[in-house]
């Protein structure tokens, strides 16, 4: 069976176990979906009883590898997990070095920390020559690993088979990712729902005034159905941005990326719809384009809002650069080809190729007004924009879809707040799944 393994770094998470992320994460340890493995105790931190008896990858390794392979010397570790002996790498000129350049230094707790990291590179790349159906990730909250995690692909280069390294909350995403990518919406550790169980508890999560009651439920019910399709395109982009770059791949990244433009656009329509129908604006044709929280476009309808209510006008003002954005990119996509800005981008790093499209000045402006700043893990920024040697712009669209719904969720919760909505009572069912499940934001 395909299982996601988890090795989790003892010393570089030991502050972070009581945490409601991690929290998360050790539920899951008995599903069939995860393995969970760690690197050995330290010195500095000799237990850490939430996780002592996790397996040491370097066993499993052992268990799994070790005939004929001279990774590691005999005597590693000690029965308690302490590092009692010289520990073996294939190049222990590469550990001095990347030791060195991290840490600026090259002491034995630093060296350690390092070769662990490496080794585990070894064990990745071994795995999917071997077995072909585990994929490892690293999980650190160490500043210091996450700034130099391109570094350690460069410098221990195996392709698409590194070992990922990632913080806890991208372990999160990357563990409900992967569930899934083999159509597994997990609810709990052995609990999983059908697909569109799933989104729907996680909608009324995050956005629990969505009601189906009154004048406005069908076009309520629209923008519900909306909403779902959304979600389920942008957790498709991020299913396909951990795979092996390629053309199908990239094509497929556009498509979904497209669609989930179209329909942040029919959500933004169907509020304005509802704001028609819930204050009877008859002075205007229901059908009409002019039905829009575009300002260029719904002039008449916008300057009804205002006198009927001011606060949600003033609402949409505020986000009056979230909403030129998502049309700016419908105009993109309806009148433009994204598809002549596909492309492999590698920046000088090897194995960090991803699937980017590239973008034109005026929507990077936008994004810059939202507040963009650079990402100290990656060489990407928090909205996934990417600007290459020829000051070309690019964006990874998995990470700018997941920025749109940081700011679409609590628009259109405040928005319906504003016109009266409620929030539902949370059901057990709603408790439960925010509880248990995986995902963030909610």
């Amino acid at each position: 069976m395909t299982k996601l393994t988890l090795v989790l770094d003892s010393e570089g998470l030991a502050e972070k176990i009581h945490t409601d992320y991690f929290q998360k994460i050790l539920r899951y340890r008995d599903s069939p979906l995860y393995d969970f493995l760690r690197t050995p105790a330290t010195k500095i931190y000799p237990r850490i009883p939430e996780i002592d008896d996790i397996l040491f990858y370097v066993n499993d390794f052992d268990q799994h590898f070790r005939g004929g392979i001279d990774i590691f010397d005999k005597n590693i570790f000690d029965r308690e997990g302490l590092i009692s002996g010289t520990a073996i790498c294939s190049n222990l000129q590469l550990v001095d070095d990347t030791c060195n350049e991290i840490y600026g230094n090259n002491t034995v707790e630093n060296w350690n920390r390092v070769w662990n990291i490496l080794v585990n590179n070894e064990q990745n790349y071994l795995s999917s020559t071997f077995e072909k159906d585990t994929t490892y990730l690293f999980v650190t909250q160490d500043k210091k690993i996450l700034e130099n995690r391109l570094s350690f692909i460069e410098k221990n280069f195996r392709g698409e088979h590194h070992t990922k390294i990632v913080n806890i909350k991208e372990c999160m995403e990357k563990m409900d990712l992967f569930a899934k990518s083999i159509h597994k919406y997990q609810i709990g550790s052995r609990h999983y729902a059908n697909r569109g169980l799933w989104y729907s508890r996680y909608l009324f999560s995050s956005i629990p005034n969505i009601c189906f009651n009154g004048k406005t439920r069908i076009t309520m019910s629209t923008m519900y159905s909306r909403f779902i399709f959304l979600l389920q395109s942008i957790d498709k982009i991020g299913i396909l941005d951990n795979l092996p770059t390629n053309n199908d791949i990239a094509d497929d990244i556009q498509y979904h990326f497209n669609y989930a433009i179209l329909l942040i656009t029919g959500i933004f329509d169907a509020l304005a719809r509802c704001t028609y129908i819930h204050y009877d604006m008859n002075s205007i044709n229901l059908n009409s384009p002019k039905i829009s929280l575009k300002n260029d476009v719904g002039k008449e309808f916008l300057k009804k809002v205002r006198d009927v209510n001011p606060q949600l006008r003033e609402h949409i003002c505020k986000n009056v650069d979230f909403i030129k954005l998502v049309y700016e990119f419908r105009e993109y996509v309806a009148h433009q080809d994204f598809k002549n800005s596909t492309t492999f981008m590698n920046s000088g790093i090897r194995g960090t190729k991803r699937n980017l499209l590239q973008l034109n000045n005026s929507i990077i402006e936008i994004i810059g007004r939202l507040g963009d700043d650079e990402n100290y893990f990656d060489e990407y920024s928090k909205w996934g924009i990417f600007h290459d040697k020829f000051m070309k712009n690019y964006f990874l669209p998995y990470l700018l879809a997941k920025n749109l719904m940081l700011y679409l969720n609590p628009f259109v919760r405040k928005y319906l707040e504003l016109m009266g909505f409620t929030d539902r009572v949370e059901t057990m069912d709603i408790k439960e799944f925010k509880k248990k499940s995986l995902v963030m934001n909610i």
